[in-house]
């Protein structure tokens, strides 16, 4: 009888951890939801300070995850951060890189600042064509 009762409640355990297993295998995967880097307005001064846009993404279980922040100057430097700003010291193309580890994995964006000269044509000096050559 002891030997018959342990055959059943083996058979029972085994196909509790069978359906276990499966519901377990089942289960939805965790997704991290759908971003995009923000925008930046373009800058027309040197020496501006730019305030560094924050990004926050949820997965689907609704956990928080930051974005860490990297400012890139045109000329391929780092560019420090403080108090969430960053001052733009020369002109061009500065690249945010936006980086926020999921799973493991590192998953970046980019945003672009353009820093333009605010010069007007009136300081342009173009040649004149006076008409005595060709």
């Amino acid at each position: 009888m002891r030997r018959l009762a342990r055959y059943f409640l083996g058979i029972v355990f085994a196909l509790c951890m069978c359906f276990g297993i499966v519901a377990c295998a089942n289960l939805p995967e965790k997704t991290l939801n759908e971003w995009t880097p923000p925008t930046y307005e373009t800058v027309n001064e040197l020496n501006t300070k730019v305030d560094v846009k924050p990004v926050t993404v949820k997965d689907s279980e609704g956990t928080e995850y930051v974005a860490t922040v990297l400012i890139i100057d045109p000329a391929g430097a780092e560019v420090a951060i403080e108090n969430n700003q960053f001052q733009v010291t020369s002109y061009g193309t500065y690249t945010i890189k936006y980086t926020i580890v999921f799973e493991g994995e590192s998953l970046v964006k980019l945003a672009l600042l353009n820093v333009l000269t605010t010069a007007t044509l009136d300081e342009w000096s173009a040649p004149v064509y006076d008409g005595s050559t060709y």
